[in-house]
């Protein structure tokens, strides 16, 4: 195999200046230490492409290979053996397509800078549009009356999560509206329920928002994961000035408030109750991270969600690597992660 990378040194050495200089003069001598330190560098980069490839990688980098898809080198094996294993192995086993192989491809590509949020290996339910359908719980409707809250206040409502297994929390949506013209600033966050009360808070929205007309506003979350069959507190605070949240009559004690600056206290604090059900609502993905690859099902779909835009040439080089030697069966999407939705990049049949 021809190396990838190379370097012609005759761009500078056939130039005049070097063709005139005696034998051991200092100008051939320095050329000759800078070619020495080229070549060096250029063999390294050939020697690291070639490492990310199983057809091409050999010693540790093979086995490194081999770690990826939990098939150790066997003791005395020779590299051309076991490359041949590898690749049998890899492209005819579906245990070969592994969360780590998906990170590795997409890393190798885009640095090691590059953050990798996570790796669903449910299959995904995706419109037309290419985003997830999200599940929900809370309340989805405006409700018919209103109450008016003070700067600095917090309020939460509880919901209960019904779902089959864990899920991955995504959004926080509250329908919000100001008093006056004023621009307010909300802050959201998820609280674990204590015996029928708002207890420990278990995170924060990624970001605030600004709002000043009456709408329905969303807060993202990062990292969050949540218990099935348990009940969560879904809590708003807001400075700046006055403002309104809307809801219908709940359960006793289904909504709770208290005077707080943001960001949100850790813990709640003592609440006042109401029998409020707000309009507020959580989006979430079912996950399970149990679920292997090698299921047998008609497609499977493994979406790798990245934290800055791919370029073409880049998507290109992530196909051509491990992503390539999927079971037919497999679907891969690359996507990174908007407020609300996914952009798909690239999907890999």
């Amino acid at each position: 195999m021809s190396p990838r990378y190379n370097f012609d040194f005759k761009i500078l050495s056939g130039r005049n200046p070097f063709l005139r200089s005696s034998p051991g003069s200092k100008l051939l001598k320095l050329m000759g230490v800078i070619k020495g330190v080229l070549q060096t560098v250029v063999t390294a980069v050939n020697n690291a492409y070639d490492a990310r490839f199983i057809s091409s990688a050999s010693g540790e980098d093979l086995d490194n290979h081999g770690i990826t898809l939990d098939l150790p080198r066997n003791s005395g094996e020779l590299d051309d053996d076991y490359r041949n294993r590898l690749l049998t192995e890899f492209q005819d086993i579906p245990v070969g397509l592994t969360v780590q192989s998906i990170k590795n491809a997409i890393d190798q590509v885009m640095g090691l800078g590059t953050e990798i949020d996570e790796y669903y290996k449910s299959i995904w339910e995706w419109p037309e549009s290419d985003s997830p359908v999200y599940s929900v719980f809370g309340k989805t409707t405006i409700g018919a009356s209103y109450r008016l809250m003070q700067t600095n206040e917090k309020v939460g409502c509880k919901f209960n999560l019904s779902s089959d297994v864990n899920v991955d929390l995504r959004l926080i949506t509250a329908y919000l509206e100001p008093v006056g013209t004023n621009k307010l600033t909300a802050h959201c966050a998820i609280y674990e329920d204590s015996a029928g009360a708002p207890g420990a808070k278990i995170a924060d929205a990624d970001h605030t928002v600004t709002f000043e007309e009456a709408n329905w506003y969303n807060f993202a979350f990062t990292d969050v994961q949540l218990d099935t069959g348990k009940g969560y507190w879904l809590v708003i605070n807001i400075t700046g000035g006055s403002w309104y949240y809307y809801y219908d009559s709940g359960i006793t004690n289904q909504a709770a408030m208290n005077s707080d600056t943001p960001p949100p206290d850790d813990p709640f604090g003592t609440p006042t109750y109401l029998d409020h059900s707000i309009s507020i609502y959580a989006s979430y993905h079912v996950f399970d991270w149990e679920r292997p690859f090698n299921l047998t099902t008609s497609r499977h779909y493994a979406s790798a969600i990245v934290d800055t835009e791919p370029t073409e040439n880049e998507l290109d080089q992530i196909e051509q690597n491990v992503i390539q030697k999927k079971p037919a069966s497999r679907i891969i999407r690359i996507v990174k992660e908007e407020v609300g939705y996914y952009e798909l990049y690239r999907e890999i049949r």
